[in-house]
């Protein structure tokens, strides 16, 4: 059974970590006084120091500490849940472009609200901002939606063997800053919500070094450890709810036109913001003459086939297994 201390294992990354989880200061369990051992179950809400949560219950059982704003959020939030290396830059240019259409149209060229905002994966930036964005994007972090009167999400899932590839290529470029930071604490990586591999952490090489030090299984196992609280969050989700678009990436790929006219109708969007988003998602598809200019190494899914050994991959099912099997990817 699942309890206080594996929560607070949990968020030893991200923005919501604990900030000494050996001594995590008050604990709340529904409002009650509680150990670091006391049982959680799926609906209860747990107060660790300043900061709520709700454990929400996952695939297979996985129980997940979700973020909970300070208080109910009564206004309409219109959301995009993603994964970093999962069409991020492009669904943001797809927003940027449909929010500008609206505003044109609604306010005869004055630049004012609404607006899309990306929070990278900052979930308390997310809950300090979200009203003064018309449509949101947050990556890598599971909500309870109940803590939203009005709300409705839309999600770019991907298989995680090849987020895990993708995103070890990715890191071994040292393309952001906190991939270069030597001997890496989890507050060094808590605007990507990542995980600091064992080997690395508080000691040693950055995390670009260290990928390109060692050979592609080590590597890849190390990259795990990075994407396990994305995966986590992937876990979390429900499978079955109105107010959640879930959309493959394998299958956008190629159709991001009409993706992305199905999730305007989903968000409400007008005329206007419906045809921006088609035509930029047309630009930056696949094919695409915008795509052409991109950061993508490659795009192909399955990737991991080629990349991944097969213990690797054992593990992988291992754990996230009722992942794969929700969203249709083959163990094997």
């Amino acid at each position: 059974m699942a309890s206080i201390d594996d929560m607070i294992a949990q968020l030893d990354s991200g923005q919501q970590r604990v900030r000494d989880p050996a001594q995590p200061g008050r604990l709340l369990l529904n409002g009650a006084e509680a150990t670091r051992d006391t049982p959680v179950a799926a609906g209860d809400e747990l107060e660790i120091g300043p900061r709520w949560y709700r454990i929400l219950g996952g695939l297979g059982g996985f129980l997940y500490p979700a973020p909970l704003p300070p208080q109910q959020v009564t206004h309409p939030v219109r959301l995009h849940a993603g994964l970093h290396k999962c069409l991020t830059m492009f669904s943001r240019q797809v927003y940027h472009n449909a929010a500008i259409a609206r505003t044109l149209t609604l306010n005869w060229g004055m630049w004012r609200v609404p607006i899309a905002k990306h929070f990278h994966h900052k979930v308390d930036d997310f809950h300090a901002g979200l009203h003064r964005a018309r449509t949101q994007s947050l990556s890598g972090v599971a909500l309870d939606l109940d803590a939203y009167d009005d709300i409705l999400v839309v999600r770019f899932v991907r298989d995680p063997r090849d987020l895990l590839v993708s995103g070890y290529h990715y890191h071994r470029k040292g393309a952001e800053p906190w991939t270069r930071v030597p001997s890496p604490e989890p507050k060094h990586f808590a605007e990507v919500n990542g995980g600091v591999p064992e080997a690395i952490r508080g000691r040693g090489p950055s995390l670009q070094d260290y990928l390109g030090a060692v050979d592609k299984a080590v590597g890849l196992a190390a990259e795990l450890e990075f994407r396990r609280p994305h995966f986590r969050a992937m876990m979390a989700w429900p499978e079955e709810d109105e107010r959640i678009l879930t959309f493959r990436y394998e299958d956008i790929l190629g159709h991001e036109e009409e993706v992305f006219e199905v999730i305007g109708q989903h968000f409400g969007w007008n005329r206007a913001e419906r045809a921006a988003a088609r035509a930029t998602a047309r630009a930056y598809s696949s094919g695409g003459r915008e795509a052409k200019k991109g950061h993508v190494r490659n795009k192909a899914p399955g990737q991991w086939r080629e990349e991944l050994d097969e213990a690797l991959n054992a593990r992988i099912v291992e754990e996230f297994g009722p992942l794969l099997r929700a969203h249709g990817y083959p163990e094997t």
